[in-house]
C-alpha cells in the first residue's frame, strides 16, 4: 500500500462517496489510485473554485462531509474562496492539497509556499503528512475536527510522499461524531419559562430546521407566535401559513421586519444569522443550535439552548403554557395582509424586458415542491428573497461569505448528490461568469441543472446603491457573451427569453429536456423598492 491508496481508505472509511477536484503533477499518484476505485467518485472541474465550492454546498445541502483536492501553490490559493464559504456558513470539508517535495518545502522553488499559514485563518485544523506512516493520523484528526466543529479542515502532502509505501494505520470511521450535545432538562425549563411568559413572542428559522421544518410549524401554533425565516429556510415554508410573515433581511417581507421589531422574546432556531441590521431595537433572543460554538458567537442573546432541533422542540412544545396572544396574531394578520398586497402588485409586473420579480413569479409557478434552488449573489437574490413563495423547496446559497459565482457549482453538487430533484441555479450575469466555465462539468457528467441567468447587462445590486449614493455607477457595466449560444457551444441547450410571457413555458421546458440547461433571460435592473 501506498500513502495515496492509504489516504483513499482512510476517506471511505468515513463513507466520503464524492471528490471535486483538478489535476495536476502534485497529485499524480491520487488521481492514478482514484481510477482503480469503485467507492469513490471523483469529478474533475475546469477551476478549482468551484471544486470547493462544490463541496461547500454538499456539505449545506446533506450535513455530511465535502472533500475537495487540488495541487500546492496556485490551485491550493484557487480552493481558499470556496473553503471560506464553508467556514463563513460553518459546514464540515476537507480540502487536500499536494505540493512539491519534501526536500523543496521551505524554499523559494516553483509552486512553494507556506500553506498551513495560507489555510489558517479559515479553517478549523491545517495538517501535513510529512511521513508516510502518519497519513491515517492526520487525515483522521482532519475529518474528525471538521466533523465535530463544523467547519472546514485543509491537509498537503508532498508528492514524494504519496507514491511511497506505507504500513499506517487506517482508522475505521465514526459515525458517532455527528451525535450533538443535548441541554439539560433544567436549561429547557427555563426557556420553556421564558416562552411562556412572553406576552409578544416571535420564532426566527435558519437552515439548521431544514430535516423537518414542519416541526417548527407545530410549535408556533403551540406557542401562539408568528415566525419568519432567513433566506435560506423561506423557501421550507408556504406563504399560505397564517402564522408565516416571509423572509427577513435585505429585500425580506416588511411584515417579517416588523415582528421582529414588535416582539418583546424571539427564539431563532438553526440560525447563526440575526438580522439585527434591519431593526430599530435590540430583542431578548433565546437560540437553539446544534453547535455551542454558534451560542458564543455572533448573535447577541440572552438564553441558549444546544441539541438536535427535532428533540429540543419536542421538550419545549411538551413544556410551554403562553397565554393568550389573540391580539399579537391580530396584529400579525394585518401586517401580513398588508405585505401580501404589495407582494402581489410587484409579482405582477409584465413586459419586455423581464421585470426580476416576474422571473421570481415564474419559479413559484413551476418548481416542484422538493425543487433545490442554488442561488447566487445579486440582485436577483435580493428579489428572490421578497417574492419567492415557496412551497418546501431547498435553497442553497453562499450566506454569509457572499461570493459570486456560487450558483452554479452548487447546482452541479446538488444535482450529483440529489439526482432525482429539479435542480436551478437563479444567477446573476456577473456572478454566472466567474465560474461559466464549469457548465461544461455539467454536460461531461450529464448532469441536467437548469440555469436561469438574469441578464440585465450590469452588476445591478451595485449600479443601483452607488447611484442611491449619488455616485457614478463607473466599471458596472458588463459585456456579456450570448449565453444561449454558449450553451449550445459547450453541448448543453440554450434558450433566451426577451418578454415575461415566455418564462414559465420556458422553464418547463427546460426542466424536462433532462440536459444542462441555460436561459438567458433579458431583464431590467429596477432597483429594489427599498433602495
Amino acid at each position: 500500500m501506498n500513502v495515496a491508496q492509504a489516504l483513499l481508505d482512510q476517506l471511505a472509511n468515513w463513507e466520503v462517496k464524492n471528490i471535486y477536484g483538478l489535476v495536476g503533477d502534485h497529485i499524480f499518484q491520487i488521481i492514478h489510485e482514484l481510477n482503480d476505485r469503485d467507492d469513490l467518485n471523483f469529478y474533475p472541474v475546469k477551476h478549482e473554485e468551484t471544486a470547493a465550492l462544490m463541496a461547500s454546498a454538499q456539505a449545506k445541502l446533506t450535513g455530511q462531509l465535502g472533500v475537495c483536492l487540488a495541487i500546492g501553490g496556485p490551485g491550493a490559493v484557487h480552493l481558499l474562496n470556496g473553503v471560506a464559504d464553508a467556514y463563513k456558513d460553518r459546514v464540515p470539508l476537507l480540502a487536500i492539497t499536494g505540493d512539491e517535495p519534501t526536500a523543496d518545502l521551505g524554499t523559494e522553488k516553483k509552486q512553494v509556499i507556506n500553506q498551513s499559514v495560507l489555510f489558517s485563518g479559515i479553517t478549523c485544523y491545517c495538517g501535513q503528512v510529512v511521513h508516510q506512516q502518519t497519513v491515517g493520523d492526520v487525515i483522521n484528526q482532519a475529518i474528525s475536527e471538521a466533523i465535530t466543529k463544523s467547519m472546514p479542515a485543509h491537509v498537503s502532502i508532498p508528492k514524494d510522499i504519496l507514491a511511497q509505501e506505507c504500513t499506517a494505520q487506517i482508522f475505521g470511521g465514526a459515525p458517532y461524531v455527528y451525535n450533538q450535545p443535548l441541554s439539560a432538562p433544567p436549561v429547557v425549563d427555563e426557556a420553556a419559562k421564558r416562552l411562556s411568559e412572553a406576552k409578544r413572542p416571535a420564532v426566527l428559522v435558519g437552515r439548521g430546521v431544514v430535516d423537518n421544518p414542519e416541526i417548527v410549524v407545530n410549535f408556533a401554533q403551540k406557542l401562539q407566535a408568528p415566525f419568519v425565516a432567513t433566506s435560506v429556510a423561506k423557501s421550507f415554508y408556504s406563504w399560505d401559513h397564517p402564522l408565516f410573515m416571509g423572509g427577513v433581511g435585505e429585500g425580506g417581507s416588511q411584515a417579517a421586519t416588523d415582528i421582529l421589531n414588535e416582539a418583546d422574546l424571539v427564539l431563532t432556531i438553526g440560525a447563526n444569522w440575526w438580522p439585527g441590521s434591519y431593526l430599530d431595537v435590540q430583542k431578548a433572543i433565546i437560540q437553539v443550535d446544534t453547535n455551542p460554538i454558534s451560542l458564543a458567537t455572533g448573535n447577541p442573546i440572552s438564553y441558549g439552548l444546544v441539541g438536535e432541533v427535532n428533540e429540543i422542540l419536542s421538550q419545549l412544545h411538551k413544556k410551554v403554557n403562553p397565554t393568550n396572544h389573540d391580539d399579537w396574531l391580530r396584529k400579525a394578520k394585518e401586517k401580513k395582509d398588508a405585505w401580501e398586497k404589495r407582494a402581489a402588485e410587484e409579482l405582477s409586473q409584465q413586459g419586455s424586458p423581464c421585470h426580476p420579480a416576474s422571473i421570481v413569479n415564474a419559479l413559484n409557478n413551476t418548481l416542484d415542491s422538493d425543487a433545490i434552488i442554488s442561488l447566487d449573489v445579486g440582485d436577483h437574490f435580493v428579489w428572490f428573497n421578497r417574492l419567492f413563495k415557496g412551497s418546501g423547496q431547498q435553497t442553497l446559497l453562499s450566506g454569509k461569505w457572499r461570493t459570486l459565482g456560487f450558483g452554479l457549482p452548487a447546482a452541479l453538487a446538488a444535482k450529483i448528490n440529489k439526482p432525482d430533484k429539479q435542480v436551478v441555479a437563479l444567477v446573476g450575469d456577473g456572478g454566472f461568469a466567474m465560474t461559466m466555465s464549469d457548465f461544461t462539468t455539467a454536460v461531461k457528467h450529464n448532469l441536467p441543472v437548469v440555469v436561469i441567468i438574469v441578464n440585465n447587462g450590469n452588476y445591478a445590486m451595485e449600479k443601483n446603491k452607488m447611484e442611491s449614493k449619488n455616485l457614478t455607477p463607473y466599471a458596472t457595466e458588463l459585456h456579456n457573451p450570448d449565453f444561449k449560444l454558449y450553451a449550445e457551444s459547450c453541448g448543453g441547450e440554450g434558450y433566451r427569453v426577451e418578454s415575461s410571457d415566455q418564462l414559465e413555458s420556458t422553464i418547463k421546458k427546460a426542466l424536462k429536456s433532462n440536459k444542462p440547461c441555460i436561459i438567458d433571460v433579458i431583464s431590467s435592473d429596477i432597483p429594489l423598492p427599498t433602495v
